[in-house]
């Protein structure tokens, strides 16, 4: 076990070292002292929501139930090697878990992930749509790399619809 967590960590160290070369601590500290600090509470109870929103969606979608706290904390685990793992590759983490921690079967947990994430798609193509009818945008969109996202986010949402 003290194998499986030093390899952890050194992948871990190794992935952080990667992302933060070449960084201009001048600039990093000149950015850091002008932040707007009292945005960081409701930031992070929203945040906190949106974990608790996920982790609820997640054990619904998991046979058989897994206790709500331990799978909260198995769950910030995994979007934290989300966040950390180049590629999204922290996705593998969260079936990994609970296959050692619960014995759920691999093809449930990478199930249960698949349609998480199909929930989040939806819910980008909703809010695109709502943005798209709501919000009042240039007549020319918005061009991202020669491509109008809200056209081809609308035009993805009425396929899914």
């Amino acid at each position: 076990m003290r194998l499986k967590i030093a390899v952890v960590l050194l992948l871990t160290a190794a992935c952080l070292a990667w992302v933060l070369w070449g960084l201009d601590v001048g600039e990093f500290l000149k950015v850091f002292a002008g932040a707007r600090w009292w945005w960081l509470l409701p930031m992070a109870l929203l945040q906190l929501g949106v974990h608790a929103a996920r982790t609820r969606l997640l054990q619904l979608l998991i046979e058989p139930r897994v206790p709500y706290w331990p799978f909260f904390s198995l769950n910030a685990i995994s979007n934290l090697a989300i966040n950390v793992v180049p590629g999204r590759l922290g996705e593998l983490v969260r079936p990994y878990l609970l296959l050692e921690q619960h014995s759920i079967p691999l093809g449930a947990s990478f199930a249960a992930v698949f349609l998480a994430r199909l929930v989040d798609v939806m819910m980008l193509l909703v809010l695109l749509l709502s943005v798209g009818l709501f919000v009042d945008l240039p007549a020319q969109g918005i061009v991202v790399g020669g491509v109008d996202v809200l056209t081809a986010g609308q035009r993805a949402g009425g396929v899914v619809a």
